[in-house]
């Protein structure tokens, strides 16, 4: 049985292999510091290499949740809620969750969430208003929208 070797990176291999991760899409100083865990960068060094890519811009928060945001919202289809959750998990937290929330456009999101909550509540048709209802506020919190977006089908409902 052969045992793999690990390359062992000097710091400024490190600091390249840093800057290439980083300039192929935003990235949070997380993902980074896992990274740099990875490359055998650990203590001092990888603080060192961490701030090099701040000082140098190859990592900014703020950019990544905003792109964060804009990308789930508008390839995943998630709303504020889970978005909000995605950018915790990622270690942002604070006034840059909130600006990348705000970034959202909001005719954009009213238009998304009344889609899905309609295209939910046309798909569940066949069960009792109640189950219809449940499963509907059910599903759109799944995808992170707000539960205050079933009065959607409250409107519906008085125009049919």
């Amino acid at each position: 049985m052969a045992f793999q070797t690990r390359k062992i990176y000097t710091l400024e291999d490190a600091a390249v292999a840093i800057e290439r991760y980083c300039a192929y899409q935003e990235r949070c100083q997380q993902e980074v510091k896992r990274k740099l865990f990875e490359l055998g960068m650990h203590g001092a060094a990888a603080d060192e290499l961490l701030s090099k890519a701040i000082a140098e811009k190859w990592v900014n928060e703020d950019r990544f949740a905003q792109a964060y945001a804009g990308g789930k919202f508008r390839s995943c289809g998630w709303g504020k809620n889970k978005i909000q959750q995605g950018l915790l998990h990622k270690g942002v937290t604070g006034l840059l969750m909130e600006r990348a929330l705000a970034s959202l456009d909001e005719e954009e999101y009213a238009q998304k969430a009344t889609q899905l909550v309609l295209k939910k509540w046309e798909e569940f048709k066949k069960l009792s208003q109640k189950l219809r209802w449940q499963k509907t506020a059910v599903a759109i919190q799944t995808k992170g929208f707000e539960k205050s977006w079933m009065r959607v089908i409250q409107v519906e409902n008085e125009n049919e």
